[in-house]
């Protein structure tokens, strides 16, 4: 069997964080509602979404950060993935897996989500 190859510039860590979206492409876009993470990594973030966006959409994120302040980062959608939950006695649920890709993010702005995922990591283990 093919061993399946890491594709990925950066390691992704395991983290849930909530995430503010806005979406830049439109014009009477605010601020939507708050996502949460799946993973996060220097290159981007997976976010469990109730809406669908589009791939290469561009959106505004701000990330809150475990010292406090936040990150207000641009970035575009690099795939969304439909994900499909019921049960018999339930309505079905929708999400969407989506992926993003920030944009010109900063050396160092990219430490402050690894140090963000890596505090998170902590206090789940009950380190902090």
């Amino acid at each position: 069997m093919a061993e399946k190859r890491e594709t990925r510039r950066f390691p992704r860590l395991k983290v849930v964080i909530k995430v503010q979206r806005e979406n830049i492409d439109q014009e009477d876009s605010g601020p939507e509602d708050i996502e949460v993470s799946r993973n996060i990594s220097k290159g981007g973030i997976c976010l469990a979404m109730s809406e669908k966006l589009e791939p290469n959409e561009r959106v505004l994120l701000e990330i809150a950060l475990s010292e406090g302040g936040s990150l207000r980062l641009k970035a575009r959608v690099a795939w969304v993935m439909e994900n499909v939950k019921s049960q018999p006695w339930e309505a079905k649920q929708v999400s969407y897996g989506t992926g993003i890709e920030f944009l010109n993010i900063s050396d160092e702005d990219r430490e402050k989500i690894i140090k963000l995922a890596l505090a998170s990591q902590e206090n789940k283990r009950g380190l902090k």
